[in-house]
């Protein structure tokens, strides 16, 4: 006879195990009668390749299709997933003819696809002197314009001496560098 531990045992052995539920692809939302046209819609774009055409073969506002694409999850996610096709597609295009013989493209996938070896390199050099010659000659400007006293009550602010200190303060610092 059989224990209670071993019925216990078998009944575990011979049990189905559990697999995991697959959730089952998010459908698209009809709220109101004009969504029903989502689904041709992403087709139609597959085939056009552009929104404003899509659009336009619909008779839709590029404000609907934004609308679309902003609360409705389901149709944003294909959407995107169709954009991607569409620009794996260029790739392979531009594959092509950059391995025929066009340089100008040649270039342009060099610097996407490995933009540390091929991107362009520009050195960024200002002479202090520069920064200095610039602050004073603003400084000189706002000396000028920006009035030291309210011309109705006669209060005086001090902002001149103020905004010449953190200028010559800023030039400083960047001089440095």
């Amino acid at each position: 006879m059989e224990s209670r531990d071993d019925i216990e045992h078998n009944k575990k052995v011979n049990e189905p195990e559990e697999t995991e539920e697959h959730e089952a692809p998010p459908a698209f939302s009809y709220v109101n009668p004009s969504d029903k046209k989502k689904p041709r819609f992403l087709e139609k774009y597959r085939e056009l390749r552009t929104i404003h055409q899509t659009c336009k073969a619909f008779r839709l506002s590029r404000n609907t299709f934004i609308k679309w694409r902003n609360t409705d999850p389901v149709f944003k996610e294909k959407f995107e997933e169709i954009e991607n096709e569409l620009y794996e597609a260029l790739e392979v295009n531009a594959y092509k003819r950059a391995l025929s013989g066009s340089d100008l493209l040649t270039i342009f996938l060099l610097k996407a696809n490995n933009p540390e070896k091929y991107r362009e390199r520009i050195k960024h050099e200002i002479d202090h002197r520069f920064i200095l010659d610039i602050s004073a000659q603003v400084t000189a400007i706002i000396r000028r314009v920006v009035p030291n006293d309210c011309p109705h009550c006669k209060t005086h602010f001090g902002l001149t001496n103020k905004i010449a200190q953190e200028l010559e303060s800023l030039s400083a610092r960047l001089a440095l560098k």
